[in-house]
């Protein structure tokens, strides 16, 4: 059994998986497995995932015929996980090679944590490189009713038996990351940020963030008026 599972939901990430799974491959750590769900990709993503999953038995590949929405795919990743940590990866992402080290220390350092989550750099597919860092800052009722989630999910690594007490809403199909945080928090988590960078967020013109942008805003202000 692996200590560490990466958890990967696609859908339509031909152009990036590659680079998310050499990124994965390349860690310092090599305790782990990669759960990939595909939710109804129609381009090429499967003939890339497989290229990689006949070479590399710690990949794991599932695909589905129609299209659910990422709460439900992250979900679904999760069940299929063996290992005692889920770590949240995007499929258009990259680690750094020292991810897992730098979760192995934290872990040393703060052993009641329920999940880890460290500084992110924000990126570009093209040749613009690392435009920003966002920095991990603790989670707060202040900071969430500003709309400020402060957990930087991408980089998030939270014990399986985090996902008992607060499994990702299987409706949303987009702004996912938030509600997770906003019932996180109020359920009482140890959620432990750290100052180490340790995922480039790739801004894409697939990116959800990107084209639903509007939408993540007027979601967020609904999620933080109904639930805190």
């Amino acid at each position: 059994m692996p200590k560490y599972s990466f958890c990967v939901p696609t859908f339509n990430k031909e152009p990036y998986i590659a680079d998310c799974i050499r990124s994965v491959q390349s860690q310092s750590v090599k305790d782990w497995e990669m759960i990939i769900v595909d939710d109804g990709s129609t381009d090429c993503t499967s003939w890339v995932v497989e290229y990689f999953r006949k070479k590399d038995k710690r990949i794991k590949y599932y695909r589905r015929g129609e299209n659910e929405g990422i709460g439900f795919t992250r979900n679904e990743a999760i069940s299929k996980a063996s290992g005692e940590w889920i770590v949240t990866l995007d499929s258009d992402d990259v680690c750094y090679n020292n991810r897992l080290e730098i979760i192995n220390k934290a872990m040393e350092q703060f052993p009641k944590a329920d999940l880890f989550y460290t500084d992110i750099d924000w990126g570009s597919t093209n040749a613009a490189g690392v435009m920003e860092t966002w920095i991990a800052k603790p989670v707060t009722e202040e900071e969430l009713k500003k709309g400020n989630q402060c957990l930087t999910h991408g980089t998030m690594v939270a014990n399986k038996s985090v996902f008992n007490k607060v499994p990702y809403n299987p409706d949303k199909r987009m702004n996912d990351d938030m509600d997770f945080t906003i019932r996180a928090f109020k359920e009482g988590l140890k959620m432990q940020p750290v100052r180490e960078r340790t995922v480039i967020y790739r801004i894409n013109p697939s990116s959800t963030s990107k084209i639903n942008y509007d939408d993540i805003q007027k979601d967020t202000k609904k999620m933080v008026k109904e639930m805190l």
